[in-house]
């Protein structure tokens, strides 16, 4: 008969091996360690968008690379309908500019540091570009003729090219000048009146102003026409 061989552990050693059985079942896997440090170390890409810190904005006025000609503190073609009435302490609506199809608004002279400043008009384009400024000017001193020289001399100072002008001691007063940007600046006081207007116009809302009245003046006439 052969003999069964019986291996007897010591009741100590019994007890070792059944501690680190049970302890090595309890310990996590180094794939679920590493996992675990790559999730507390490596932030979700909606964290990392949160942290992104937004740029302050930059407006057409403070920017250096827009060079519209410059009037009240903002800039012919570059300023928006936005940047303009973030500044303005209020303002009319004037509803839709019928040359521009843009918006317009209006104020009056109150906050702009000018003497006799009366009403200040905005017109924009469709896309909200400032496409004029209409400065209207109390000028009350008909004969001397001070409002039309004072002001005059100031747009001068700028070298504009002037390409109209008309000074009679007595009569209408005007004057033209372009901008080295294609820009129309005209200031003109009308005889007898008491109003001094400047005007600054790009020049594609000159183009469109100047056709649209072309065209209403042959509409007229052949209005007049066909009564005959």
């Amino acid at each position: 008969m052969v003999k069964k061989m019986q291996i007897k552990f010591p009741f100590k050693s019994l007890c070792l091996l059944s501690i680190l059985f049970v302890y090595g079942c309890n310990q996590p896997s180094s794939n679920a360690s590493a996992q675990n440090t790559n999730k507390d170390h490596n932030p979700s890409p909606q964290a990392v968008q949160e942290e992104k810190v937004e740029m302050p904005k930059v407006w057409p006025e403070d920017d250096t690379t827009k060079t519209g000609t410059a009037v009240l503190g903002f800039k012919l073609g570059d300023s928006t309908y936005e940047s303009v009435t973030r500044t303005l302490a209020g303002w009319d609506d004037l509803g839709t500019n019928s040359y521009s199809q843009g918006k317009m608004i209006a104020t009056n002279g109150n906050g702009y540091g000018i003497d006799d400043l009366k009403k200040v008009t905005y017109i924009f384009n469709s896309d909200d570009a400032l496409q004029a400024v209409l400065i209207q000017i109390d000028n009350r001193d008909k004969m001397g003729n001070e409002g039309f020289k004072k002001f005059k001399g100031y747009i001068e100072k700028r070298g504009y090219k002037r390409v109209s002008h008309q000074e009679p001691f007595v009569g209408d007063q005007y004057a033209e000048y372009v901008t080295p940007t294609g820009d129309h600046i005209e200031i003109n006081a009308p005889h007898m009146s008491f109003d001094l207007n400047i005007d600054y116009q790009t020049a594609a809302f000159m183009k469109t102003f100047n056709t649209r009245q072309q065209q209403q003046k042959i509409e007229k006439r052949n209005i007049e026409a066909a009564q005959f």
